[in-house]
């Protein structure tokens, strides 16, 4: 079993974008990877509550720290 998600959108990890995310999307999953916060955490930042077909991921590269908004793929029988 595996899960398929398409990028819909990339953010920065900052103030203005966790704003912009916790607007556009008010229900999400979150998952925090690699990034010095909790998933719950960056939830509470977002202000978003749990659902949905979207998933926000935060991530840290080697650069910086972005959000990867992203859309669970079904997959059809």
């Amino acid at each position: 079993y595996c899960k398929v998600f398409r990028i819909r959108e990339v953010l920065p990890l900052n103030r203005a974008g966790m704003k912009e995310a916790g607007t556009k999307y008010p229900k999400a999953e979150l998952s925090a990877k690699n990034i010095p916060m909790t998933s719950d955490e960056l939830r509470k930042r977002l202000g978003c509550k749990s659902g949905g077909d979207i998933h926000i991921f935060g991530i840290s590269t080697r650069k910086e720290k972005l959000l990867l908004i992203c859309e669970r793929q079904h997959k059809e029988s």
